[in-house]
C-alpha cells in the first residue's frame, strides 16, 4: 500500500510516519515538507495524509491539484482549526484530524483508510451486452433514462444503449445511487444538491424522486385532495346521495395525482412536457368534476383551473420565500463548526439532517395553509353559487386564475438556465427576482381572490339596477293612478257633501206624517254615507287612504290591534310630494304590522300597538312610527338595518332600504331606536319641492 505523509513540520511529519509504520510496517511509506514537492515527484499513492497549513501552497490548493491527476487518492487532511472543515468535504476528503493527533483516533482513521484503498483499487467494470462494451465505473458520471433507451454519461461521452435501469442497477457498485426513477448518479462525482436536484462534477443536473418515503409529500397530496372535494362540494351538487363522496373525490385524486407525478419525466426543459403535465392535471380535475358531481356548468371550468391556480402558486410562492433561504442552512453549519459549537461529525450530520427536515415541513405547511385558506375565502365570497353565468362573466372570472396558471407554467420552463453550459436557478443569476417573482404570485393570487369578489359585487349591482328600473316604471304608473284617485275622491268627497244636505232639505219639505217611511229611507242613506268617511285626517288625501287601506288590513290579521294617527298632522301646501310621504308611511306601517302579528303569534296577550305622529320645525318635517314587538333585533356589523327573519330573505331590508332613499330625496335621514318592546323609526326630510318633480298634493 502507498502512503504518503505531506507537513511543513518536520516533527509532525516523521511522528505520523511513524504511527504508520508501527501499525502498517507492510506499507510504503514516503514523506514530504510541501505540497509541491508531492505533485512535482507525480507518484500514484493509495493514502495521502496532508496538512492543510503550510507555506506556499496549502493543503486544499495540493488537494485540488491532485484530485485532477490521482481521483481515487483516499485524502486525510491534518489541520490545527476548523475552518477548512467544509472545504474539505468539497474535495471527498475521506476524513479530517486535528493537531493533537490522537494515536487511538489516528489508528481508527487509518483503519478505514486502508479499507477504503483497497475497495478502490478493485477495478469495477459495467458490462454492455447489447453492445459487447466494458466501461470502468469509476469513469461513469450517470445514467439516464430517456423513453425505451438509456444513456451512460461518462467523463469523456455519452453512451446511448437499449437496457432497462433495474439491470444496470443491479451490476453497478455501492458508489451509485438510483435517486430517481429516470437517474443513477456516481455519488463520487456529486458537487452539490438542493431538495429537488444533483449536480454533477460536468454541470449536468440529475433530479432527486419525490416518491420513495416521501412522507411529507405524500401528507401534502392528501390534504390537496381534501381541499379539492371541499372546494367542488361547496359548489356543485353530489351525483351519489351518500356521506363519503367527498372521501372518494380525495382519494382518488391522491391515486391520480401520484401515479402522475411518478410517471412524469423529470425535470422542466422541455417546454412541451410542462404543458402535457398542466394538461393532465386540468384533464384529472375535470373528470373528477364530472365523476362524482352533477351538471358540468360554467362554474365547474372557473373552479377546476382556480384550484390549479391557487395550488401552482402556492407552491411557487413558498418555494421562493422559504427554499431560498433554506439553501443557505449549509453556510450555518460551516459557522457553527469554526465557532466550535459542533464538534462531531455525528451531530453535523444529525443537524444538516433535522435542518433539511424542518425547512420541508415548513414549506409544505405554509403551502397547505395558503391553499385552504385561498380557497376558503372563493368559497365564502361567491355566495350566488346556483347563479348562471354566461360567456362573458366566466371570460371574467376566469382570467386572473388562468393568467396565474401560465405565470407558473411559464416559471417551470425558464426557472433553470444554462451559463456556460452548468444548469443555473433563475433567481441565482438574477437575484431580484426572488422578491419579483413572489411579488407578482401574490398579486395573481390577490387578483384571483378579488375578481371573485368583485364579481359577486357586480351581480347584486346589476340585479339592483335591474330591480329599480323595474321599481321606476312602477312608480311612474303608481303616480299617475294616485294624482287619478285624488282627483275623483276630491269630486265624490264633494258629491257627498252635496248629496248631504240634499237629504236634509228633502226631510224638511216632508216633515209630516205622511213623509215618516221617505224619512227613515233618507236617514239610512246618510248613514251609508257617513260609513265612507275616513278614520283617519292627516290633511293629506292620499295618506288618509293609504292609512285607512292600511288599517283595515292590520285589524283584519292581527286581532287587538291599536293604530293611533292623531298626531298625524300634515301641513297644507306641503312641499314634499303625496307618493313619497306614502312610501314611507306604507313601508314603514307594513313593517310595525308584521312586527305586531310576530308579537301576538307569541304573546297572544300582549298589547299590539301603532302610533304615527309628525312634528314640524322649520323647513324639516318629522315622521315618526312606534310600534309594539316582541324586544328581538339581530343587528349585524356590516348590515345597516335590523336583520329580517322572514322566510323570503332576498326582500331583506328593501322597505327600509326605500325609506332611507326616499328621505335622502329631500336631504333627509333616517333613524331608528329601540325603547324596551317599543321600535321606534323617525325619518327627518327638508319641506322643499324638488326642481325636477312634476306635480304636489295640496290635501
Amino acid at each position: 500500500m502507498e502512503i504518503a505523509v505531506v507537513d511543513d513540520e518536520k516533527a509532525i511529519r516523521e511522528y505520523i510516519c511513524g504511527l504508520v509504520e508501527e501499525q502498517q510496517p507492510e506499507s510504503r511509506i514516503e514523506a514530504y515538507a510541501t505540497g509541491e514537492e508531492l505533485l512535482i515527484s507525480g507518484k500514484q499513492f493509495d493514502i495521502v495524509f496532508l496538512d492543510i497549513q503550510m507555506e506556499g501552497m496549502n493543503g486544499i490548493e495540493t488537494a485540488r491539484s491532485l484530485r485532477e491527476k490521482q481521483g481515487d487518492t483516499v485524502l486525510v487532511f491534518i489541520t490545527g482549526i476548523k475552518d477548512y472543515v467544509f472545504d474539505a468535504l468539497d474535495l471527498y476528503a475521506f476524513q479530517y484530524l486535528l493537531k493533537p493527533i490522537d494515536e487511538d483516533k489516528f489508528a481508527e482513521v487509518l483503519k478505514r483508510a486502508l479499507r477504503e484503498a483497497v475497495r478502490k483499487k478493485e477495478r469495477r467494470v459495467l458490462f454492455i451486452k447489447s453492445r459487447n462494451l466494458t466501461l470502468d465505473q469509476s469513469e461513469i458520471l450517470y445514467i439516464e433514462s430517456r423513453a425505451k433507451k438509456v444513456e451512460i454519461h461518462t467523463v469523456g461521452q455519452t453512451i446511448e444503449i437499449y437496457a432497462t435501469m433495474d439491470e444496470l442497477e443491479g451490476q453497478l457498485g455501492e458508489e451509485f445511487y438510483r435517486c430517481h426513477r429516470a437517474y443513477i448518479v456516481n455519488m463520487d462525482c456529486i458537487t452539490e444538491y438542493d431538495s429537488e436536484s444533483i449536480i454533477l462534477t460536468n454541470g449536468d443536473r440529475a433530479y432527486l424522486t419525490k416518491k420513495k418515503a416521501d412522507v411529507l409529500y405524500a401528507a401534502l397530496t392528501v390534504f390537496q385532495g381534501y381541499c379539492l372535494q371541499y372546494f367542488l362540494g361547496s359548489f356543485l351538487e353530489a351525483r351519489m346521495k351518500i356521506r363519503w363522496n367527498g372521501l372518494y373525490v380525495a382519494g382518488l385524486y391522491v391515486v391520480l395525482r401520484t401515479v402522475m407525478v411518478w410517471y412524469s419525466p423529470p425535470g422542466y426543459e422541455d417546454y412541451r412536457m410542462t404543458v402535457g403535465i398542466i394538461a393532465l392535471s386540468l384533464c384529472i380535475l375535470s373528470a373528477l368534476a364530472i365523476c362524482f358531481y352533477k351538471e358540468f356548468r360554467s362554474v365547474t371550468v372557473f373552479l377546476v383551473v382556480s384550484f390549479q391556480a391557487v395550488m401552482d402558486i402556492s407552491s411557487y410562492v413558498v418555494a421562493i420565500l422559504i427554499g431560498k433561504p433554506g439553501n443557505k442552512l449549509p453556510d450555518v453549519w460551516n459557522w457553527c463548526v469554526r465557532e466550535g459549537i459542533i464538534t462531531s461529525e455525528k451531530i453535523l450530520t444529525l443537524v444538516v439532517w433535522i435542518g433539511t427536515v424542518v425547512v420541508l415541513i415548513l414549506q409544505y405547511l405554509i403551502v397547505a395553509l395558503l391553499l385552504y385558506f385561498s380557497l376558503k375565502k372563493i368559497v365564502r365570497d361567491f355566495k350566488e353559487k346556483n347563479y348562471c353565468i354566461n360567456g362573458t362573466e366566466l371570460l371574467f372570472i376566469l382570467t386572473p386564475s388562468a393568467v396565474g396558471m401560465m405565470i407558473c407554467m411559464l416559471l417551470r420552463i425558464i426557472m433553470i438556465t444554462l451559463e456556460d453550459g452548468v444548469p443555473k436557478m433563475l433567481y441565482d443569476r438574477y437575484p431580484i427576482l426572488v422578491i419579483v417573482i413572489p411579488a407578482i404570485l401574490i398579486l395573481s393570487l390577490l387578483s384571483i381572490l378579488y375578481g371573485v369578489k368583485l364579481f359577486q359585487d357586480m351581480i347584486y349591482w346589476n340585479r339592483e339596477k335591474s330591480g329599480r328600473i323595474i321599481l321606476e316604471n312602477q312608480i311612474s304608473s303608481l303616480q299617475e293612478h294616485m294624482e287619478e284617485m285624488e282627483r275623483i275622491y276630491s269630486g265624490i268627497r264633494g258629491m257627498k257633501h252635496d248629496m248631504k244636505n240634499t237629504f236634509a232639505i228633502i226631510q224638511c219639505l216632508f216633515a209630516g206624517e205622511e213623509g215618516r217611511e221617505l224619512q227613515e229611507y233618507l236617514s239610512e242613506l246618510n248613514r251609508g254615507l257617513e260609513k265612507l268617511e275616513l278614520r283617519f285626517r292627516t290633511g293629506n288625501t292620499i295618506v288618509d287612504t293609504l292609512l285607512n287601506m292600511k288599517y283595515h288590513e292590520a285589524v283584519r290579521d292581527v286581532h287587538g290591534l291599536r293604530m293611533d294617527a292623531d298626531k298625524l298632522l300634515l301641513p297644507q301646501g306641503i312641499e314634499i310630494h303625496s307618493y313619497d310621504i306614502g312610501v314611507i308611511l306604507g313601508n314603514a306601517v307594513d313593517n310595525a304590522i308584521e312586527a305586531c302579528r310576530k308579537l301576538k303569534t307569541k304573546e297572544p296577550g300582549a298589547d299590539a300597538f301603532i302610533r304615527i305622529s309628525s312634528l314640524q320645525k322649520g323647513n324639516l318635517l318629522i315622521l315618526k312610527v312606534e310600534n309594539s314587538f316582541d324586544g328581538q333585533l339581530i343587528r349585524r356589523r356590516q348590515e345597516e338595518f335590523p336583520v329580517t327573519d322572514k322566510a323570503d330573505r332576498k326582500s331583506h331590508g328593501i322597505g327600509l332600504a326605500n325609506i332611507k332613499s326616499t328621505a335622502e330625496k329631500y336631504q333627509g335621514a333616517v333613524d331608528f331606536k329601540v325603547n324596551g318592546r317599543v321600535f321606534i323609526l323617525s325619518v327627518m326630510m327638508k319641506n322643499e319641492r324638488r326642481e325636477e318633480d312634476g306635480f304636489r298634493s295640496d290635501r
